[in-house]
């Protein structure tokens, strides 16, 4: 049971991986939402299109907002957990944090990952034709870049899901062993 090591994969493997991975999510939503896109024979950028209500509905706006939020909020917990890892807590403490932000990253991805899956699900309206945001993004005349923009949301969320599971085991399981170890020597003690 070595709570060093655990805070220094803690800060290198989460707190870092996921900062670096919400700032460039931030980046790669600010150059996706940039690119334009060919809609009712007008041109205009993907941002524009998604707050346009005429063309998409209130829920794919709002799917996109609540989508930013998380992203913002991975950010914000990266920090936490390196600010966390720095401070002086005793084990037991610091273990149980460790296993309940691993499960508030595993719930947040997963609600990440239907939030993308809902993304690229909504509909569009072109020239009365419905067609998918997915469709839109991968299909018109727009280069590879995009999609490969696209898909790294996909990617990253992944990883914090593996990482969100790695890190409520490694909690759980630091815990377990703490608590084994304290009824012993609580045992010992009595005998």
């Amino acid at each position: 049971m070595k709570p060093n090591f655990s805070k220094i994969n803690i800060r290198m493997f989460g707190g870092l991986f996921i900062i670096i991975f919400s700032i460039f999510e931030i980046l790669n939503l600010v150059f996706l939402l940039s690119i334009p896109i060919e809609i009712n024979e007008t041109s205009t950028s993907l941002i524009f299109l998604i707050f346009n209500l005429e063309i998409v509905t209130i829920s794919t706006s709002l799917l996109w907002i609540c989508f930013f939020i998380i992203v913002l909020c991975f950010l914000i917990l990266g920090i936490f957990m390196i600010k966390r890892s720095l401070t002086k807590i005793n084990d037991y403490t610091f273990f149980l944090h460790i296993f309940f932000i691993g499960m508030i990253i595993l719930i947040i991805s997963i609600i990440k990952f239907n939030l993308i899956y809902l993304i690229e699900a909504s509909q569009i309206n072109d020239n009365n034709n419905l067609i998918t945001m997915g469709t839109a993004i991968h299909h018109y005349d727009l280069h590879l870049y995009i999609y490969y923009m696209w898909l790294f949301l996909s990617i990253s969320t992944s990883y914090e899901i593996v990482y969100s599971l790695y890190i409520t085991s490694k909690g759980l399981l630091l815990l377990l062993k703490f608590k084994q170890s304290s009824q012993l020597s609580y045992g010992k003690k009595i005998n």
